[in-house]
This record gives structure tokens, sequence and C-alpha cells, in this order.
């Protein structure tokens, strides 16, 4: 069974009237519905190379395009409290099809670094072991409040 898309799913919230139009959330919709149709063509990526800032991308379940094709670029959403940035972030993610999907809150996912981190003291290179691990699991992984000066990276991400 497909599932629905962030549009078809932002448009049914509209039509049971759990949630007024809104010209800036339709935007962004449209544009996570590009991202969730990218995905859904997308081939299998494979493992990318070395280098901190690698590191930080598998932590991020980033990985390289099978050769050929290009990478699906994530989302960046910012605005006012109460704009509908996590409902939507919400509505992507229940879009997504299948078990390789990670819905974290940013301070969940720092947390869950640091513990891995701590349980691998002592080994040569920690972040790498953590990456690994972070990567088998998600093929897109959706995040809201994260915080730009630490990690500048998008609320949505896939590859």
């Amino acid at each position: 069974m497909q599932s629905l898309s962030p549009t078809s799913r932002y448009l049914l919230a509209l039509k049971e009237g759990s949630h007024q139009p809104d010209d800036v959330q339709q935007e962004a919709v449209s544009r996570l519905d590009t991202i969730y149709q990218e995905l859904q063509t997308q081939p299998a990526p494979v493992a990318s190379g070395g280098g901190l800032r690698a590191k930080f991308g598998k932590l991020l379940g980033k990985r390289e395009p099978a050769a050929g094709t290009a990478p699906v670029r994530g989302l960046y959403m910012w605005g006012g409290v109460g704009r509908g940035k996590t409902w939507l972030m919400d509505l992507f993610y229940q879009s997504l099809p299948g078990e390789r999907k990670q819905r974290l809150h940013f301070h969940r996912f720092m947390l869950r670094v640091h513990e891995e981190l701590t349980t691998l003291q002592g080994h040569s290179d920690p972040l790498e072991i953590v990456a690994d691990r972070f990567k088998r699991k998600p093929t897109c992984s959706v995040s809201t409040s994260f915080l730009s000066p630490i990690l500048p990276t998008p609320c949505c991400w896939a590859g």
C-alpha cells in the first residue's frame, strides 16, 4: 500500500478542518513533497568516504548517492513559534514508507551520540563507529529544533 504524500496529508487536514490554509505552509509542503517524490525514486545509497564532515554526515544518516544520481537535497525550515513547522515535519515523516526513517529531536539525537561515544571510550575512532551504527538505520532522518551555530544542517535530510 502506498502512503499518502505530504501534500495529500496536508490537504486532508485542511478538508477535515483541523488546520487552516496557510500560504507559507503550502510552500513548505510543496518542497517536502518534492523531497518525498525524489526519495521514492532514489536508488539505494552507498557508504560514504572518510573525514570529519563525512563522519557527521554518517551520524545524520547521510550516504553517497548511487553512481550517476544526484543526492536528494534536504529542507531547513524556520519560523516563529506556532507556525506549524513540527506539524509539517510530522506530516512528511508519516508519509515516508518503510522502516528506514528516523524522527528525532535534536537534543535526543545528541544525547544518543554522547551515550554511544561514552560506551566506546578507548577505541581509536569512536565517532566513526557511532556513525556506522547510525547509518545502518535511516535512509531519511527528520528532526526539529536544530541549533544552527552547533550543527548547520537541514531539519529534514535524505540520502
